[in-house]
């Protein structure tokens, strides 16, 4: 195996990425026509959420709650 891999030949950085699409969907999921998301400042893999929401075209703004989408 390389350096990050799994035995099933993902990398850690893959997992990531799958994990924070998970947590992204599972934030827009709860509005009907989201056009921005507010991300936590505690938010796990923040990086990532706001990578996903800039190309879906999504506004984003930090927020001290919970993340959310409206």
């Amino acid at each position: 195996m390389k350096f990050g891999e799994t035995k099933y030949g993902e990398t850690d950085a893959n997992k990531e990425e799958v994990t924070a699409r998970q947590r992204y969907d599972s934030i827009l999921d709860k509005a009907i026509e989201p056009t921005t998301i507010y991300i936590s400042y505690n938010e796990e893999l923040q990086s990532y959420i706001m990578w996903f929401a800039t190309m879906d075209k999504l506004i984003v703004k930090r927020t001290k709650g919970e993340s959310y989408a409206e």
